[in-house]
């Protein structure tokens, strides 16, 4: 993937998000894509990865923004890093805002696709109960 298309993939995200489409969402993933979400199981297919950006979705994600920062290719594979801001706001509470960082792996497929094979995003808030909060 070209620099020009890890920008449309994250404005493709966006738009997702806004429209509180997560079915536009899970099709930027190879079906057998992994995501990784921070406390939860990883989520391993394309439906499996609908089915999260849905809950994320129902619970009141309204908003993200994808920055970014440094995109690298590697044969087949091109390794992208970057900032993300997530606004969430659940029914009767008060919005909140998340930022952290995320990696994702794209890879180029016999067939000529290039989608995402592997998503994690990381909170830069502490965890609630855990060693940080």
């Amino acid at each position: 993937m070209t620099v020009a298309q890890v920008d449309a993939c994250a404005r493709a995200f966006e738009a997702g998000v806004a429209d509180r489409d997560a079915g536009a969402i899970a099709d930027l993933y190879h079906e057998d894509a992994r995501f990784l979400i921070p406390n939860a199981e990883p989520c391993e297919g394309r439906e499996a990865t609908r089915a999260a950006w849905q809950q994320l979705l129902d619970v009141g994600a309204d908003s993200l923004k994808l920055e970014p920062i440094e995109v690298r290719e590697a044969g087949e594979l091109t390794i992208e890093y970057g900032l993300y801001t997530l606004r969430i706001e659940a029914e009767g509470a008060e919005a909140m805002t998340d930022t952290g960082t995320y990696v994702v792996v794209d890879e180029a497929r016999q067939d000529g696709s290039s989608k995402l094979s592997l998503y994690i995003f990381n909170s830069n808030l502490p965890a609630r109960g855990g060693p940080l909060g």
